[in-house]
């Protein structure tokens, strides 16, 4: 039969195989004195790392236990998201037809800007935010 490895026999000795696992392996474990052999020293590795944790004067280390925040429900046909959404498409689309019309050689500048402070918890479409429209010039074509 062929002998198992570090990793099966540490769960054997831990507790975490099954019953019908355990009934093989003791099986084996009376036919194989070098698979006993290995058993045997880790029991007693386990044996010595338990009563070394065991012996250390260490204080123990509280750890605070962590407070969810509250999960805002946010749904996805929120209005003042989709007011937010129309009209930066429209501001956009009166930009691009508004440059259009205008010199068709000139270049313009697209600069946004946050009204308050950017808070990375909301989508974009519900930041208050400016956008303005520059010509090569540096002169406000649209805000």
């Amino acid at each position: 039969m062929k002998c198992f490895n570090e990793e099966i026999i540490q769960r054997y000795i831990d507790g975490e195989t099954s019953v019908k696992e355990n009934d093989v392996i003791e099986k084996h474990l009376a036919a194989c004195d070098e698979c006993a052999q290995k058993v045997k020293e880790a029991k007693e590795k386990a044996e010595n790392i338990k009563h070394l944790i065991i012996s250390m004067d260490v204080e123990p280390v509280g750890v605070p236990a962590f407070d969810y925040p509250k999960r805002r429900k946010i749904s996805k046909h929120h209005p003042k998201r989709w007011l937010y959404v129309a009209s930066i498409a429209c501001v956009l689309v009166f930009a691009i037809l508004y440059i259009n019309r205008n010199e068709k050689d000139q270049e313009y500048y697209l600069s946004y800007e946050f009204e308050s402070e950017f808070n990375a918890n909301l989508p974009i479409s519900e930041q208050d935010m400016t956008v303005r429209i520059y010509d090569s010039n540096g002169m406000l074509v649209m805000q």
